[in-house]
């Protein structure tokens, strides 16, 4: 590809008439390693009605030299003083045209086929809001490490976060014209959490679903975003959040709805009503650290299945 100069790579949305189909929002910082395998893994895709909106922030290293000689007019490169991740993806939110943004970190790989997929399923089903996919978790060098195995394509639901994030940020691809796009803004007083905000937030209103077929490769290593803060700093984020839009009182409708989660959750490991009638309040204490003795017990309950269903095969096995 032949380099484009400053001017064409900056190139202002309203000089280019008809919108894309999605837009990729992709926020950089320092990762020159990675940056350019990312970038044309979505210049690459089967679906290439696209815009791509690369946001460097204040980057400290040669990340955005490793993509100068691109020439491709889809994609457009904004470079600034460093505002940290909420006002970047914040920022790419505003630049965005098209119906449908998608996101993209600059560590990963996106398959060929991702976001056509992504498109024909919230094309087929108008009213979901929210599509994310399985991953496959790779090292640094893009070797498989772990593949996520769905059996089919789930919906998501507000109460399935209480117990973990089923959602991988950089595959989400968002429905504007559900949602509405001043709905798809970060939340700044969640910093390292900003992406469950959005989850918590956005869920409760509209519909979500994951589909089971990898289509990213989910880069794991010491400089990813999502490492570059303590995991106690993101876990206070989302105690405080699930305090928040959660645990509220007199709530009989979520408590019954958290039930079924909670049940679901819990005879996956054999085990059936559980604590069920003080349910709320077991919830509430498994997302403080502070009751951390809750985990201890689900740990527990885990051998105990275990070895439970060890004695039932002996006891056939002798019949």
């Amino acid at each position: 590809m032949r380099a484009r100069d400053s001017k064409q790579q900056h190139e202002p949305a309203s000089s280019l008439v008809k919108p894309p189909r999605v837009s990729v929002i992709l926020p950089v910082y320092n990762c020159r390693d990675h940056l350019r395998e990312a970038v044309e893994s979505i210049l690459l895709q089967s679906l290439s009605d696209i815009e791509l909106l690369v946001l460097n922030d204040g980057s400290t290293d040669d990340s955005i030299d490793q993509i100068k000689d691109i020439s491709d007019p889809r994609m457009r490169v904004f470079s600034r003083e460093n505002r940290g991740l909420i006002a970047t993806l914040n920022e790419g939110v505003r630049l965005s045209r098209s119906h449908y943004i998608a996101r993209m970190d600059a560590d990963d790989i996106a398959y060929p086929t991702r976001l056509e997929r992504q498109l024909a399923y919230l094309e087929q089903h108008p009213k979901c809001a929210i599509c994310c996919t399985a991953v496959d978790r790779i090292d640094v060098e893009g070797k498989l490490l772990q593949r996520e195995k769905l059996r089919r394509d789930t919906p998501i639901f507000p109460e399935d976060l209480v117990f973990g994030c089923p959602i991988c940020h950089p595959t989400v691809m968002f429905n504007v014209g559900v949602i509405g796009r001043t709905r798809l803004f970060y939340d700044p007083e969640y910093k390292n959490a900003e992406d469950f905000e959005l989850w918590c937030r956005l869920l409760r209103q509209y519909r979500g679903v994951k589909l089971a077929q990898p289509l990213l490769g989910y880069r794991i290593h010491e400089g990813s975003i999502t490492s570059q803060f303590s995991g106690s700093q993101r876990s206070k984020g989302i105690q405080a959040l699930l305090s928040q839009v959660f645990f509220k009182p007199n709530s009989q409708s979520l408590k019954q709805r958290l039930d079924i989660v909670y049940r679901t959750n819990l005879t996956s490991y054999g085990v059936i009503d559980f604590l069920s009638s003080n349910l709320y309040l077991l919830v509430y204490a498994m997302v403080h650290p502070e009751l951390s003795f809750f985990r201890q017990s689900l740990s527990s309950i885990r051998m105990i299945r275990v070895r439970l269903l060890s004695i039932f095969k002996k006891q056939r096995v002798r019949a």
